[in-house]
């Protein structure tokens, strides 16, 4: 869609990262064929069932290129006549993919992969999260790491 790259793009990745991390497993299908494909997934995640909104199609160079007039992806040739599918997203639900329903978990990574870039919070907004404002073990359950050992002091 050509917006400009920020770091914004950076938090969707972290936000995207931190899924795989949390379940141990990649989060778009190994199996997808397509830039299409993932772009169906990456709407679905991003619960526009609706499509890609217009707003963001505007500005895109040769959004028919890649997007239906409704904004979903298609898959297929450009050339004229020929065939192109156009790809809908499925439910995706981040709950079900992470398995929790923890308002932890899902208060950070849910804003970060919103999928307008221009409405995605930046790190001092993630930051500002209670759950960043909490000492270590009470977000982890287990108390303060333990203090290294004494270095061997040489005899005077």
């Amino acid at each position: 869609l050509r917006f400009p790259v920020s770091v914004k793009h950076d938090i969707w990745a972290l936000g995207a990262s931190l899924c795989e991390v949390f379940t141990a497993r990649p989060i778009w299908r190994s199996d997808a064929d397509t830039h299409a494909d993932i772009t169906v997934e990456i709407i679905a995640m991003a619960g526009l069932m609706e499509g890609v909104p217009p707003h963001m199609l505007f500005n895109a160079p040769r959004p028919s290129r890649f997007f239906s007039t409704e904004g979903f992806p298609v898959r297929g040739a450009i050339q004229l006549g020929q065939p192109r599918e156009e790809l809908r997203p499925c439910t995706f639900d981040l709950t079900e993919i992470l398995a929790t329903s923890d308002p932890g978990i899902l208060d950070i990574i849910k804003p970060m992969l919103v999928f307008d870039p221009t409405v995605r919070p930046a790190a001092r907004d993630l930051l500002a999260l209670p759950q960043f404002q909490k000492p270590l073990d009470a977000v982890t359950g287990r108390g303060p790491p333990p203090e290294p050992p004494a270095s061997p002091q040489p005899d005077p």
